[in-house]
């Protein structure tokens, strides 16, 4: 993990007291750590504001485009538009807080929801590109298995389970993973993960997690916790309980086919427990697997 060009606490908040954004990976433990930041009372969660599936709360994005867009007739949902909408809607999204510093998860797939028109796979999108220019601090939460976010990914889709409540774990494998879906997933993500490093590199406050070192066992882990404290600047829970949410479990516990699924990826030249740093992400086995997203 890593805090980037900050040197104290109370500066990190200084550009803009109001809003933190966390860009997440989907499956990284964003649930998990969005319950940590909040636990302490100091900074306000609001889940996932551009997620259409989280209920109907208040500040959704799609709620603020009908009730105060589409409603204003000195308003229009075009490109020309697109910009400033962004703009009123994150300072609407700022005022949730009452005061206090408001938590925003932005999932990477979420990054494109207002794209008039839509724009290539790596160009900037209109949101990160407002993120960027208004200053708030980013903390930046990946999963570097990619194996085992992709089986996350399709557990939850064929459940319904996005979060898990309980403590119990499957008696047995509970999917079979198609290797060549899981090869495009992996692709996908592994090259979104590799836009959001490009676009944030240049950033001044920047705190960089993975969800390989944001958990030990059902606790948030001590190093995660302190670095959290000093980016955030506020106290953060010492993690002497369990956290309220579960992630699902490991892929070794939810796919019966993974040996033959970790062999493939072996043959193929690609890494099952792949680094995100390395230029293997753009040999020319995974470039092949890349397709379109409706392909998924």
């Amino acid at each position: 993990m890593a805090v980037r060009r900050c040197n104290s606490g109370s500066r990190r908040l200084a550009n803009n007291p109001d809003l933190i954004v966390l860009l997440s990976m989907p499956r990284s433990g964003s649930h998990f750590l969005r319950a940590a930041i909040a636990a302490g009372g100091a900074i306000v969660n609001l889940d996932e504001p551009f997620n259409p599936d989280l209920g109907d709360r208040s500040y959704r994005f799609d709620r603020f485009l009908r009730d105060e867009i589409a409603a204003d007739s000195g308003w229009r949902m075009d490109a020309g538009n697109a910009d400033a909408i962004l703009a009123r809607y994150f300072g609407r999204l700022a005022r949730e807080g009452n005061g206090k510093p408001v938590l925003v998860d932005i999932k990477d797939d979420e990054l494109r929801i207002i794209e008039w028109p839509a724009t290539g796979a790596s160009a900037e999108p209109r949101v990160m590109r407002h993120i960027l220019k208004a200053g708030y601090p980013i903390i930046r939460l990946e999963r570097r298995d990619l194996l085992a976010q992709c089986a996350s990914v399709r557990r939850a889709i064929e459940t319904g389970e996005w979060v898990m409540t309980d403590r119990a774990t499957p008696a047995g494998p509970t999917l079979r993973l198609d290797y060549e879906r899981t090869r495009r997933h992996m692709a996908m993500t592994g090259d979104s993960c590799h836009n959001v490093r490009r676009w944030i590199r240049d950033h001044p406050a920047v705190l960089t997690l993975t969800y390989e070192t944001l958990i030990a066992g059902d606790r948030l882990a001590d190093p995660a916790r302190h670095a959290l404290s000093r980016f955030l600047g506020v106290p953060i829970a010492d993690g002497g309980g369990p956290m309220p949410r579960r992630l699902a479990p490991p892929p070794d516990r939810l796919v019966a086919n993974l040996d033959e699924i970790r062999r493939r990826l072996a043959g193929d030249g690609l890494e099952w427990l792949p680094d995100l740093e390395s230029p293997r992400w753009r040999n020319e086995a995974m470039a092949k697997a890349v397709v379109p997203p409706a392909a998924l």
